[in-house]
């Protein structure tokens, strides 16, 4: 029996969109390009990963979704097919474009908001997300000595939390990460960042022969709340302990500037049918 492509649609019969279609169709948009188990993770939590890739498959087969597959080894990457950023473009939103290159470190820039979206502590919700793409697109004309891979505020009530994230894969040499957070450093408690003049530091990490070496760097030269997690073992305990640094905002926040993807603004997995909706958008 010949095994089809799964980058070959299949014919199917009309797809009535459920809510949580449409609201994973927005929260894609936002992400560009994600692999099978994230956007499980977000759209269908507590659903198993085959029923999850069944309802994308269908997704797919109907037009609203692309798939990537880089072998017949590797997971699928989905971005919007034509039917899903034609339903995009119908909810107001500007269809994102699907990154070129570099994919290795978009995907991961993605695994870690997915991550971070859905392991958050209780009570503390992912206020704001903007992904280094929304961040340049937004305010690549302002001369920022750096852009974080993602930049969120956590909250708890009145208290806020803004933290700068990067993203180590080990493909760089360590002093580009050095000069990050140097960079960093100059901003924090003086010109600030989107207009949060204190601010966390964070680095998720790649491969974990690095981990002790980005731990031992943080602790020496950011003198700011800091954490280090890897990739492999997701943010959970970091997210704890950045929890506890959580106080009311000194500046005003930037949650009116930058784009808007019509997602909600609930955190911490309220979404009754998903968490796509708690990626952090104001």
């Amino acid at each position: 029996m010949t095994r089809q492509r799964r980058d070959h649609r299949r014919p199917v019969a009309p797809l009535r969109l459920t809510a949580r279609d449409e609201e994973l169709l927005l929260g894609l948009n936002r992400l560009r390009l994600a692999r099978t188990r994230d956007l499980a993770r977000l759209g269908f939590p507590g659903v198993r990963l085959d029923t999850a890739a069944a309802r994308l498959r269908r997704l797919f087969d109907a037009g609203y979704l692309e798939v990537v597959a880089p072998d017949r080894t590797a997971e699928n990457r989905y971005a919007l097919g034509p039917a899903g950023r034609r339903y995009v473009a119908d909810q107001g939103e500007e269809v994102g474009r699907r990154p070129r290159g570099g994919l290795e470190h978009h995907l991961a820039i993605v695994r870690t908001w997915a991550s971070i979206a859905t392991e958050l502590p209780a009570g503390v919700e992912l206020r704001l997300a903007r992904p280094d793409w929304e961040l340049r697109a937004d305010l690549g004309d302002l001369g920022l000595t750096v852009v974080p891979d993602l930049f969120v505020v956590l909250a708890a009530g009145s208290r806020e939390l803004a933290v700068a994230i990067e993203v180590d894969l080990g493909t760089e040499p360590l002093c580009v990460l050095w000069a990050k957070v140097r960079a960093y450093g100059e901003l924090c408690g003086v010109e600030g960042l989107f207009g949060w003049r204190e601010f966390a530091l964070a680095v998720a990490v790649g491969l974990p022969s690095r981990g002790d070496t980005v731990r031992s760097h943080l602790d020496a030269r950011w003198r700011g709340t800091g954490a280090v997690w890897l990739l492999g073992e997701g943010p959970g305990t970091a997210l704890r302990s950045l929890s506890e640094s959580l106080t009311p905002p000194l500046t005003m926040s930037p949650h009116s500037k930058g784009p808007r993807s019509g997602l909600t603004s609930s955190g911490g997995g309220s979404e009754p049918d998903g968490q796509v909706g708690a990626l952090g958008n104001d």
